[in-house]
């Protein structure tokens, strides 16, 4: 058998390249061991496989160890089958299983915040949580940043000020030690967060600043500006290194690659520019959406991204090799999007407030929370918990279990 890394690994190069039909070509035993590490696509591909070739007896076995919504989607699979085990010991068991599947299949799926609450300003423009996933800091349209630590149950934090209303951006340093924000003033402020004091301002930018990103060793900090401009940042000294020209047009959204070798960025002209880091050098331009591209995410494995643009599509990419792995077309605008840790799902938030959580690469709606009554205005994931933190226009926050 192979070591979990390994498995791993061969999964992620299989998914980058977007190829899952090889999980059709291996054996039971050897779909069993990779249960833990299967995406929606591939865990599909593996239960057509057995169905068709009529191998009940493992379907039953892999449902007994497959997570609950694979299990109920087996014995669905083994009812319309009219299959029943050999063993008279297991038959009674099987029928209160499939009985419990076919009644769970009637009911959807339904999720509610764990904990809520709403900011004092009423409003939330902008939200980060720290790598720990301890503290969540918002922005709004004052001059106040306001902080709340989830380990103490969204107790409030002291509140951190800028000298200009209107926080647009924000991130958190890996190390947690320093509070970055991007005002209307087009400046952007590091905030030391054990004395909430404003070390440095970065001046440079000639236009809004949407998106803020470290690079992962927390060396530099990379900021873009509706100026079209990319700048590189020394951090926590704030001298500047590099300003990149990537557009003529407004610049939306800006992600760092895992590895922390490439930086995407995207905007109004409608492509996914692809630097190499640090040297900042252009490796290619993802070319698909036909309207501007206002949100982008990079995810926390391998290199992969996805885009949602004003033409109402969410695309996912393999940034490294060049190629487009899928589209999903939209029926409402979205207002923020994340990729899962796991690399499995896209989360989307929209207008209207509903997050929907898509499978990923596939494209396939799981679920849609309905999460905020107003625009949702960003995401964060608590690493260590699963624990999804979602923040809307009017200052409403959740917090919910995706466990």
């Amino acid at each position: 058998a192979l070591p979990i890394s390994i498995r791993r690994k061969i999964l992620a190069i299989s998914r980058s390249a977007g190829q899952v039909d090889w999980m059709k070509n291996l054996s039971s035993q050897s779909q069993t061991r990779w249960l833990n590490e299967l995406s929606d696509v591939e865990w599909e591909a593996t239960i057509q496989t057995l169905t068709r070739a009529g191998r009940y007896q493992e379907l039953w076995l892999l449902a007994q160890a497959s997570p609950p919504v694979w299990g109920v989607r087996i014995l669905l699979a083994l009812n319309q089958a009219q299959w029943f085990p050999q063993s008279d010991q297991e038959k009674g068991g099987f029928s209160k299983l499939a009985l419990l599947a076919e009644a769970s299949s009637r009911h959807s799926l339904t999720f509610s915040p764990k904990l809520k609450w709403s900011s004092p300003a009423r409003e939330i423009s902008c939200m980060a949580l720290d790598s720990s996933g301890n503290i969540l800091a918002a922005g709004n349209s004052h001059t106040a940043i306001l902080r709340w630590d989830l380990s103490k149950d969204a107790s409030p934090m002291p509140t951190l000020f800028s000298q200009s209303a209107s926080t647009n951006a924000i991130c958190i340093s890996p190390d947690g030690n320093y509070l970055v924000f991007s005002s209307g003033d087009q400046k952007v402020r590091i905030v030391e967060q054990s004395r909430g004091i404003i070390l440095k301002t970065l001046e440079g930018h000639k236009g809004l600043i949407r998106s803020l990103a470290f690079q992962t060793d927390s060396r530099f900090l990379y900021t873009a500006s509706f100026d079209g401009t990319v700048q590189t940042w020394r951090f926590p000294n704030g001298m500047r290194s590099n300003t990149t020209q990537v557009s003529k047009q407004e610049l939306f959204g800006l992600s760092i690659s895992s590895d922390g070798k490439y930086l995407v960025c995207a905007g109004a002209e409608r492509v996914i520019q692809v630097y190499s880091l640090p040297q900042m050098d252009l490796v290619r331009s993802l070319a698909g959406h036909s309207d501007t591209i206002t949100l982008l995410a990079a995810s926390q494995t391998g290199t992969y991204a996805v885009s949602y643009s004003r033409d109402l599509s969410l695309k996912s990419w393999n940034f490294a090799s060049g190629k487009e792995m899928g589209a999903v077309r939209l029926d409402e605008p979205l207002t923020s999007l994340m990729i899962h840790p796991s690399g499995q799902y896209v989360l989307g938030g929209g207008i209207q407030g509903d997050i929907n959580i898509w499978s990923f690469p596939a494209g396939q709606v799981i679920h849609t929370l309905k999460a905020h009554p107003k625009a949702v205005i960003g995401f964060g994931l608590r690493p260590s918990t699963n624990q999804l933190i979602s923040a809307s226009t009017d200052g409403l926050i959740c917090q919910w279990d995706l466990s």
